[in-house]
């Protein structure tokens, strides 16, 4: 598949998985998908939504969570990389500052804060060296992310909604794991509800 062709080369080339795009309704994976990435890769998975990063200090919060190892001091590789998966879920309510806070740690490796200095109280830049990561952002609403942002994420992966046939099929099977018995007019009739998107 294209999922573990891509992490069998990233692997192979001691890189981070490719930054993506996971596009779809609600209900159809997206979460799911990320984390077999993550699982095909064997590096950490960070999840959060799009609400938790309002400004600056949010971002630095999550990009301390990502996994230094293989860096020396100053961010320059030295050893095997495990280059965790950063998801972000309702990725296009992301704030355009957000936006642009991310797209510099997708492409520079740097995150870009202010901080108060304690003793003078003036704000001063201050820049971090950030580790390899993989962002995976999930929307159904992709048009409302910035092109800059979008171009950023190389893999794109649309999710579709299930056919009729296949909805029956998921529903059967999910009654039977159920020890409840149902007809094919039955599975067919729950099916319709779902509106090609199967939830429990």
């Amino acid at each position: 598949s294209l999922i573990r062709t891509a992490a069998a080369s990233a692997r192979q080339r001691n890189a981070p998985f490719p930054h993506s795009l996971v596009c779809g309704a609600a209900g159809l994976g997206k979460t799911s998908i990320a984390r077999l990435i993550a699982s095909e890769m064997d590096v950490r998975f960070i999840a959060t939504t799009a609400e938790a990063l309002e400004d600056s200090s949010d971002a630095k919060g999550l990009i301390s969570q990502l996994d230094d190892t293989g860096y020396d001091g100053r961010g320059n590789a030295t050893g095997k990389l495990k280059p965790a998966i950063l998801f972000i879920d309702e990725a296009h309510r992301l704030p355009r500052q957000s936006q642009e806070l991310l797209y510099s740690c997708v492409e520079d490796r740097v995150l870009d804060t202010r901080i108060r200095d304690p003793i003078s109280g003036l704000v001063k830049p201050v820049r971090e060296w950030v580790p390899h990561f993989t962002l995976i952002a999930a929307t159904n609403r992709p048009g409302d992310l910035t092109t800059s942002f979008r171009d950023r994420l190389r893999l794109n992966l649309r999710l579709e909604c299930y056919d009729e046939k296949d909805s029956a099929k998921i529903a059967r099977q999910a009654l039977t794991k159920m020890g409840l018995k149902c007809s094919p007019k039955t599975a067919t009739l729950i099916a319709a509800r779902w509106r090609g998107v199967p939830r429990k």
